[in-house]
């Protein structure tokens, strides 16, 4: 028997092949795809887990099997161990996703086991855990249950265009813009994956403190502004002598999710500033 649960995360789950190869399927769209999950555990040692997947309705063969040791944590109450494995699953287009799977097992009684899943970045609480009894099938030295997950993927990040205005160097805009760029990536990917909300295509605006176009930190009708720091030292007098404080170069990318959850309030038509 297998027993659906519906997961938000964000790509389809693959698993590890034996050996320490990753092995991986396509999604089968672009908005869900669907997985097979089996829970292998030896019936001389319990303890002794392994796991499988496979495309809905593919050959459990075509992804491999992989140990699965518990030995990444315990729950709060000691109750539980459990083991995770972290998958990179590639898309027909857009960029890989990784997606992690959580298996635990009662510390004494070895045949309860529960499975988590999540996004990158995301939260376990979010997507819940579910009991996975094992009692679909039995072979000579394992006996094994079987998952079904339907997993809605992520929508894509938004594109973005810098601008740059004030006096920057081309070596400094070639620096800054691929540092803008990681930076927003990251930020996006995690409201993306956690909450499944993106803005519109933005606009990336870094002045200098002098440039008549300078808003300061700010969001605006599709357009995120950044401040670059003041370059010079600071120095201060105190007692003994003088301390001379500089600001770290990208300092000014610290306001960047701040002024993104900007973005994302104006698709949800405001919620309020954020902290």
């Amino acid at each position: 028997m297998l027993h659906r649960l519906t997961l938000i995360i964000g790509a389809l789950i693959a698993v590890c092949a034996l050996g320490g190869t990753l092995t991986t399927v396509v999604a089968q769209d672009n908005t869900e795809a669907t997985v097979e999950v089996r829970l292998w555990q030896s019936l001389e040692d319990a303890e002794r887990l392994y796991i499988s997947a496979r495309p809905e309705s593919g050959s459990w063969a075509t992804l491999g099997t992989t140990r699965l040791p518990l030995d990444d944590g315990r729950s709060q109450d000691r109750r539980y161990l459990y083991g995770d494995i972290r998958l990179d699953v590639p898309l027909a287009d857009r960029p890989p996703v990784t997606v992690e799977v959580r298996v635990w097992q009662h510390s004494r009684d070895f045949e309860r086991v529960y499975i988590s899943a999540r996004p990158e970045s995301g939260s376990w609480a979010t997507l819940g855990t579910i009991r996975l009894p094992l009692v679909d099938g039995v072979t000579a030295s394992f006996r094994y249950g079987d998952i079904r997950l339907g997993v809605l993927l992520p929508p894509p990040i938004p594109d973005v265009t810098v601008e740059f205005y004030g006096d920057f160097t081309p070596e400094q805009r070639a620096r800054y813009e691929a540092e803008i760029r990681r930076w927003f990536e990251a930020v996006a990917t995690f409201y993306a994956n956690r909450y499944r909300l993106v803005s519109e295509d933005l606009t990336i605006r870094l002045t200098t403190p002098d440039a008549p176009e300078d808003m300061g930190f700010a969001y605006g009708n599709g357009t995120l502004y950044l401040r670059q720091n003041r370059m010079e030292p600071v120095v201060r007098e105190q007692e003994g002598g003088t301390t001379t404080i500089g600001l770290p170069e990208f300092e000014f990318l610290g306001p960047l999710a701040h002024e993104y959850v900007h973005a994302l309030q104006e698709v949800l038509g405001g919620l309020g500033g954020p902290l």
